[in-house]
């Protein structure tokens, strides 16, 4: 983010262009070249549609854009050229809330993480579908971040004030309890403002980035919670990564582009595929 002079938001890979990334950051959404890590061009320029405080990205089946506008409460959409293709869901649909993060439900519904606290939904043409997850029961003000859907349809929700991701049944918006700690909470890596939430390796793994300073980005078993791996612990001084800064289209070396060693964890849980801690448990080699 240096390079681009603000911080980023929020990136994923452009479909049908090998090695290209779009990273939202300010009111624009730019190209990343996964090769030289360089910013080459913007893909959605300054404003363009009203374009105000780029927050969550979401490809769309047709190739379409979605990008949260949270300056001016509106999901707007743009074409692979970046074109602006019109607003897909208005303010007036919001409310007073303001969109942060975006996930594709496997029925094409969009689930977006509001500032209220709460998940609405919306069909693929935009039109709403009511709210698909509260946390306000939870606290007042969960300050919402990422959204996620698990291949088990469930639904994963961040929460910075809570520094928990909480789930979610996909389907009636059911509360199912907090998902980062697995039934055994002492073998979880505790989160920390967490904002990014992505399945990886062909849906393997929940890696969860935690942007307060000295937080990991931490991996998680998608169906139990548990803590699978901590890739990284960033020192006090180091540039905290945002809402997708671990991303790399779900392919084995996720992490490549960071150029950073896993950090294992003593005294935690783990699969198949382990050493010994110095407690005598197994960690992942």
């Amino acid at each position: 983010t240096p390079a681009l002079g603000a911080p980023a938001w929020d990136v994923v890979l452009r479909p049908g262009h090998e090695r290209q990334a779009v990273v939202s950051w300010g009111n624009r959404v730019t190209i990343l070249d996964l090769e030289t890590a360089a910013f080459p061009a913007d893909l959605v320029t300054e404003a363009l549609g009203g374009l105000s405080d780029a927050r969550g990205l979401l490809w769309m089946p047709d190739g379409t854009l979605l990008v949260a506008s949270n300056g001016n409460r509106a999901i707007l959409r743009y074409g692979d050229d970046g074109a602006f293709l019109g607003t897909f869901a208005a303010s007036a649909a919001l409310g007073t809330t303001r969109p942060v993060g975006l996930a594709l439900r496997s029925d094409g519904a969009v689930a977006v993480s509001c500032s209220d606290g709460r998940v609405r939904g919306f069909n693929s043409a935009g039109a709403s579908i009511g709210v698909l997850a509260d946390l306000k029961p939870l606290n007042s003000s969960p300050d919402l971040t990422g959204v996620l859907y698990l291949p088990s349809g469930d639904l994963l929700v961040a929460s910075r004030t809570l520094d928990t991701v909480e789930r979610f049944d996909g389907v009636t918006g059911a509360y199912k309890g907090r998902f980062d700690v697995g039934p055994n909470a002492g073998s979880s890596i505790a989160t920390k403002d967490p904002v990014g939430l992505a399945l990886v390796d062909g849906g393997a793994a929940v890696l969860v980035t935690n942007t307060a300073s000295g937080a990991p980005i931490v991996g998680y078993d998608p169906g139990t919670g548990y803590h699978l791996r901590t890739y990284r612990v960033y020192p006090l001084d180091a540039p905290q990564p945002r809402q997708g800064g671990f991303r790399r289209g779900g392919v084995p070396g996720v992490l490549e582009p960071l150029a950073h060693e896993p950090v294992h964890d003593q005294c935690h849980e783990a699969q198949a595929g382990v050493r010994a801690d110095a407690c005598g448990q197994p960690v992942v080699d």
